[in-house]
């Protein structure tokens, strides 16, 4: 059976990449076909794809890896959707002090923990799913909540290279398992380094970044006008540049089904700062450990 793995990029949608894996390696009508683990439409990162017999058990299989992520969170604007392509929902200037309280509390996040589900997901409740019920007004009082775990989480030096610039290696092949997939990557991503701190961060070049992978979206994506990216645009571009705003980059191993911008925006919440995740980046499936495959 098959197994290709590709980098999946900012607004491409999981099945086309998987699409994509298809033509450049000749597998055009070998069926069955699907792709382990969903990303968001702002996130990328390895994507493992199966084609031919006993996909769907193998999938089983590898959606049950644990995952390894880099990402940026940004302090001081949160938004609806956890991730930039979200309706702004709050901004304030932050202080040095709150971002290190920030940056504190999530590099000590470690263990189990009960994860609502982002409002605006996949996941299915009431024959709809939740970004469908976000959309009609028709969320959930108490969202649905899944228990996660997180194993570790590190900060990446802010003057490291971004991982927007080591994502042009787009395709790489693993025949049996996970492990190519699971360090196809190591090349391209940065050591991480407890010297890593929040830096200050200017909100007209932060919008700039934002405006261009949303217009990704609207590139890559059929379904481009469900994320109304134009009235999301129009709110980036109607913020204040004065605004003082922080960022810091980490790298967080967690297990499967956890939602990065969850992490980001939730613990935003209980500190009182609007956060949002920016940037992630899947770099690892697998790696050893309960789950991995072997």
């Amino acid at each position: 059976m098959p197994i290709i793995t590709v980098w999946k990029h900012i607004g491409e949608t999981p099945l086309q990449a998987l699409e994509r894996a298809r033509k450049d390696h000749h597998l055009e009508g070998v069926e069955p076909a699907c792709f382990t683990g969903r990303l968001d439409p702002m996130a990328q990162g390895i994507q493992i794809n199966l084609f031919g017999q006993d996909v769907f058990t193998k999938q089983d299989h590898y959606n049950g890896c644990r995952k390894t992520y880099r990402f940026t969170a940004i302090l001081g604007i949160s938004t609806s959707s956890y991730d930039p392509l979200g309706e702004i929902t709050d901004i304030i200037n932050i202080t040095y002090d709150q971002a290190m309280r920030f940056h504190t509390a999530m590099l000590n996040m470690k263990g189990k923990i009960r994860q609502p589900f982002p409002p605006c997901s996949a996941y299915r409740y009431k024959g709809h799913p939740l970004w469908w019920h976000a959309k009609h007004g028709s969320l959930p009082s108490i969202m649905p909540s899944k228990e996660r775990e997180i194993y570790g989480c590190t900060c990446v030096s802010n003057s490291s290279t971004s991982t927007s610039s080591t994502s042009t290696s787009s395709t790489s092949t693993s025949s049996t398992s996970t492990s190519s997939a699971s360090t196809s990557t190591s090349s391209a991503s940065t050591s991480s380094t407890s010297s890593g701190k929040p830096v200050n961060l200017s909100l007209s070049a932060y919008r700039r970044s934002v405006i261009s992978d949303i217009k990704d979206v609207q590139h890559f994506s059929r379904e481009g006008s469900d994320f109304n990216c134009e009235e999301v645009i129009k709110g980036w571009r109607g913020l204040r540049a004065d605004i003082c705003i922080w960022r810091a980059q980490y790298e967080v191993t967690v297990s499967s089904g956890t939602y990065i911008r969850s992490l980001v925006h939730n613990l935003g919440v209980e500190l009182g700062i609007p956060a949002h995740a920016s940037r992630i980046t899947r770099l690892k499936i697998g790696g050893g450990g309960p789950g991995a495959p072997p």
